[in-house]
């Protein structure tokens, strides 16, 4: 299952380096529909122009789930290859309040460009980043909830997810 995985974030980084370095990039998730198509399919056409941003909240996603999976080698491979593209991880941090369910809520804190360690220290030490440092290691709504309330939430704002909660859902799932 983690060579699945790897295979997996190793597309994933390859289609998003090549989304950036081909200069169109991925439109930002405060695009409306005509942004994001313009960002789809405006770079293959003259007109009209696309204005590129450099930030990527997938790859800071792709960035901790090559972390999760504590394979140095991988790791460092995946950060540099977001490097070497210029791409800007961004992650927006929610706290464990009421904010964590509304997207412009306050406590939410942005990073606007995560500084990734080239080396991995374990996942477990949420040490490899510095957004990852200060994220909250449980949520009262997991735990009255369950886990599973964290990936609806995920789905359903489309701008967080929760890292350090992923220990957490890998070990519920081996206990089923």
């Amino acid at each position: 299952m983690k060579d699945e995985a790897k295979n997996f974030i190793h597309s994933s980084v390859v289609w998003l380096c090549d989304k950036y370095d081909q200069g169109c990039g991925l439109a930002s998730l405060e695009a409306d529909e005509y942004q994001e198509t313009l960002t789809l399919l405006g770079c293959q056409f003259d007109f009209p122009s696309v204005q590129q941003s450099g930030t990527s909240f997938l790859a800071s996603a792709i960035c901790d789930l090559a972390a999760f999976i504590d394979d140095s080698d991988f790791y460092a491979n995946v950060v540099n290859d977001i490097k070497a593209s210029r791409i800007y991880p961004i992650y927006w941090q929610a706290p464990d309040t009421k904010g964590l369910l509304h997207i412009e809520s306050e406590g939410v804190i942005a990073y606007p460009n995560i500084q990734y360690n080239d080396l991995l220290s374990q996942f477990s030490s949420f040490e490899f980043a510095e957004h990852i440092a200060h994220e909250p290691r449980s949520f009262h709504i997991a735990q009255k909830m369950g886990v599973i309330c964290l990936m609806f939430v995920t789905l359903l704002l489309r701008d967080r997810y929760f890292p350090t909660i992923w220990p957490i859902i890998i070990q519920s799932r081996t206990e089923i």
